[in-house]
């Protein structure tokens, strides 16, 4: 009867450490899952954070892009604008220049015309001085004038055209 306490306790405590065993073997495999996951949660939240950082690097250097490119097209504009208004002020100048040598060119013309028609009509009051002498030297010598009159008078017409 010892010998059977003693193989059931031997038993017990054999079943004892095995449930013991197990339950420390249970314990452990619990404690590697939960650790398990919490590396698994780790990495994905880490792993989401870098994405994030990631995301917010990009946005931020679009955004740096953005202000460039829009630098860039204010001073395209603005480059634009600037040549336009040179372009004007150029074509202002050269507009004003042909205006003035248009001015001028009519001065000058007035200036020739007026002094041509000074220096004819001087040249018609001499020639009629002259005429006039002439027809009456005529007269005083008894010849016919009349021929010289109408001569006088078309020669008058012609210079009036």
């Amino acid at each position: 009867e010892e010998r059977v306490d003693r193989q059931v306790a031997e038993k017990e405590a054999s079943d004892e450490s095995k449930r013991l065993a197990k339950q420390e073997a249970k314990h452990r495999w619990e404690n590697d899952i939960q650790n398990s996951r919490a590396a698994q949660i780790q990495r994905k939240q880490m792993i989401r954070q870098r994405e994030r950082g990631e995301d917010a690097e990009t946005a931020q250097f679009l955004g740096e892009w953005c202000k460039v490119l829009d630098k860039q097209e204010q001073e395209e504009i603005e480059a634009k604008g600037l040549a336009a208004r040179k372009l004007s002020q150029e074509h202002k100048k050269q507009v004003e220049i042909a205006r003035q040598r248009h001015e001028s060119g009519k001065r000058q013309e007035e200036h020739v015309s007026i002094h041509a028609r000074k220096a004819i009509e001087a040249d018609t009051v001499e020639f009629h001085q002259y005429a006039e002498v002439a027809i009456k030297n005529y007269a005083s010598e008894g010849k016919n004038v009349i021929p010289l009159i109408k001569e006088l008078r078309e020669f008058r017409k012609r210079v009036l055209q």
